[in-house]
């Protein structure tokens, strides 16, 4: 698993928005939400999803599968399925994908599995 995934999954497990948010990059970004029918395009969006997310709904995420592609020198593509755990007990399966450039997201792409 990346760095940049691994940190992710920490972070969201600690509830630690900020760290979350600071894996995203500035510029470049495009996260298409799991509980958002929005595509979001700033940092500050990205940071009033977490919070929402992870006050009121998730508190815990497994990486299922991963499949790790380097896209370039810079990029890296990961994606797969990952389950959330919500604080009501419930268990969303996902599947994913985010971009990785220079230790940034600056794509992420989380929906449930139909």
């Amino acid at each position: 698993m990346s760095k940049v995934l691994n940190l992710w999954v920490k972070n969201i497990r600690n509830g630690n928005i900020k760290n979350v948010v600071d894996l995203y990059s500035q510029k470049n970004l495009t996260f298409l939400p799991t509980l958002n029918n929005k595509i979001i395009f700033k940092k500050d969006d990205v940071n009033n999803y977490f919070q929402k997310l992870l006050t009121n709904n998730v508190n815990d995420v497994d990486i299922v599968d991963i499949v790790n592609t380097k896209l370039n020198d810079n990029q890296t593509l990961l994606c797969g399925y990952y389950n959330f755990s919500t604080v009501d007990g419930h268990l969303l399966n996902c599947r994913y994908s985010f971009i990785i450039e220079d230790d940034k997201i600056i794509h992420h792409h989380s929906s449930m599995i139909p």
